[in-house]
């Protein structure tokens, strides 16, 4: 029997640097995760199958430059079998990742947050951990 409780975590798919330093600040901040970076997507899969234990949530950029979309990462990780709440933290509006969604064959429609709205990110995040973690208050 493990006594000792993991880190509860978040995987952050997002390509831009200052976004990255502000997310992971305030989430050090305001609640008992870690937070794993995947900056352009292409870690993200295999990240999930090392993960001894699933995160608490998966935060998608909509656009991660070079033609790689959130929609396709999020496509990958549920062709992978892995079942992690998802949300979208994009300067896209959300019928724009709706429609990214479609054209990646995905008929789930995760919340989508502006990227100026980092509590509402929070807010979710708060509602998705359930018994995972703590997130203060």
């Amino acid at each position: 029997m493990d006594t000792h409780p993991r880190t509860p975590w978040i995987l952050l798919v997002e390509d831009e640097p200052l976004l990255v330093r502000t997310f992971v600040r305030q989430v050090a901040a305001q609640t008992d995760c870690a937070v794993v970076v995947d900056v352009d997507g292409q870690a993200s899969v295999a990240v999930l199958d090392r993960a001894e234990d699933a995160p608490v949530a998966v935060i998608l950029d909509g656009n991660l430059g070079a033609g790689r979309t959130g929609a396709a990462v999020l496509g990958a990780i549920r062709r992978a079998g892995h079942a992690v709440p998802c949300a979208f933290w994009s300067s896209l509006p959300p019928e724009a990742v709706a429609d990214l969604l479609r054209a990646n064959g995905l008929v789930e429609r995760p919340p989508v947050f502006e990227k100026l709205d980092l509590d509402a990110v929070l807010g979710w995040l708060r509602g998705a951990s359930g018994r995972q973690t703590r997130l203060l208050e």
